[in-house]
């Protein structure tokens, strides 16, 4: 699941203290003050905000892969984040972002406008947009989620 970009991914509760300590060494230096430590510290703790798995930017595990923390604050005009390679154990579970879309739906469209139309844009393509589990297009062509300019 490190393959498909932008995923959830959920920390395992016995991994929170020690990814934790890694986010909190891996903020930028200007956003290592104790007040955005403490911010950082308590959202990890307290709400558990999931990583998302992003484009490795350094070396990790085997198996492994990178998630990034974006936190619901800013320091300056800049927002808080931090990214971290971790182990595959270290993840609970993984939510597409496809699957997330799909949950955010199930508590009603009215969440965000887009949501209906997201959803309504991949049923009339008959879902070929969709990834699969090895992060490819269903119909095996061409990667998941490209759109002219991008990669995935």
């Amino acid at each position: 699941m490190f393959r498909i970009r932008h995923s959830l991914a959920h920390v395992s509760p016995a991994s929170r203290p020690g990814i934790l300590a890694a986010v909190l060494d891996a903020l930028p230096e200007q956003m290592r003050d104790p007040g955005t430590r403490k911010l950082v510290r308590d959202a990890m703790s307290k709400a558990h905000i999931p990583g998302i798995v992003c484009r490795p930017t350094g070396p990790c595990p085997d198996g492994g892969g990178q998630l990034g923390f974006s936190f619901p604050f800013r320091h300056g005009a800049e927002r808080v984040r931090a990214a971290v390679p971790v182990r595959r154990g270290q993840v609970s579970a993984f939510f597409t972002p496809w699957e997330v879309m799909d949950r955010a739906l199930i508590l009603g469209p009215n969440l965000h406008p887009a949501l209906p139309e997201i959803a309504r844009a991949g049923a009339l393509s008959g879902g070929r947009d969709r990834p699969d589990r090895l992060g490819r297009a269903a119909d095996g062509d061409r990667p998941a989620l490209s759109a002219p300019g991008l990669r995935s």
